[in-house]
């Protein structure tokens, strides 16, 4: 992707690429085993009961008149109660490691990126090598349209602590006065259909799909505003004098823009870069 604006403007030729910075997610905790309590029996040592008779010693008895001896009756021995050996062990509780978070670094390209041109409302340039923003020689307004799938590029839980967004340029404005570009979020969605001027400062005709100064989908739906629906007050701003890469550093906005899209996709609209109208 190039990125190139004529005469107030910048013209660049683009590799566009939004850090991400910092990002982290959760790792699965290892659960450690748990004790077992083991409870021990103490084996009861069997008594031996002893019983005795008593021999009996004979008496004389007269011959006709036998004398009866009387069985003895057996006593019942208690069993012994069994007991527990030692103390009752105190179970232990079981120990989560505490989750840590897992910094990195995302570097996501622009997924679908175009040109809105002021002067031919029907010309798009959704396929086209350039991006332009600013103004040309003749004072015909451009800006890029630029949009990221974050929700598909992010590890899920990534938390983004700080965004920056980075354009590499090929020309710089022809005149040496230093040229304000802005990001703003886009509020209204839009696509990309076929359209490729293969270069050139003015666009193609525009396709089905395309977006185009008028509308956010050729053929199908308008913007609101001409020139496309964005929230007034920039993301980012910066500056750009000479040749080189255009970069917006991270701002408390741009990094509300990008956890917006994290936690409500149908938002992510992307930015408008707009900037050298005056």
């Amino acid at each position: 992707m190039k990125f190139s604006i004529r005469g107030v403007g910048i013209a660049a030729m683009a590799v566009l690429s939004a850090g991400l910075v910092t990002c982290g997610r959760d790792p699965t905790p290892t659960p450690l085993p748990t004790a077992t309590p083991t409870i021990a029996l103490a084996t009861p040592t069997p008594t031996a009961t002893s019983r005795s008779a008593a021999t009996p010693t004979p008496t004389p008895r007269p011959a006709t008149t036998p004398t009866a001896i009387a069985t003895p009756t057996p006593t019942p021995t208690a069993s012994p109660t069994p007991t527990l050996a030692g103390p009752t062990p105190t179970p232990t509780a079981t120990l989560m490691p505490t989750p840590t978070r897992v910094p990195m670094l995302a570097l996501i390209q622009a997924d679908f990126d175009t040109t809105l041109f002021s002067e031919v409302a029907a010309n798009a340039d959704a396929q086209g090598p350039y991006l332009y923003a600013g103004k040309n020689l003749f004072g015909d307004s451009r800006r890029a349209l630029i949009r990221f799938d974050i929700q598909n590029r992010l590890p899920p839980g990534a938390q983004v602590q700080s965004v920056r967004l980075s354009i590499r340029l090929s020309t710089s404005p022809s005149s040496q006065n230093e040229v304000s570009f802005s990001l703003n979020r886009v509020v209204t969605p839009w696509g990309e259909g076929t359209s490729n001027s293969g270069g050139g400062e003015y666009g193609a005709a525009a396709t089905a799909g395309d977006p185009t100064w008028t509308h956010n989908n050729y053929g199908s739906s308008q913007w609101t505003t001409p020139g496309g629906d964005y929230v007034n007050a920039p993301s980012a701003t910066m500056v750009l004098g000479i040749d080189g890469s255009i970069i917006w550093e991270s701002t408390p906005q741009l990094l509300a823009d990008v956890n917006r899209w994290i936690s409500d996709p149908s938002s992510s609209h992307g930015w408008i870069i707009v900037g050298g109208e005056a």
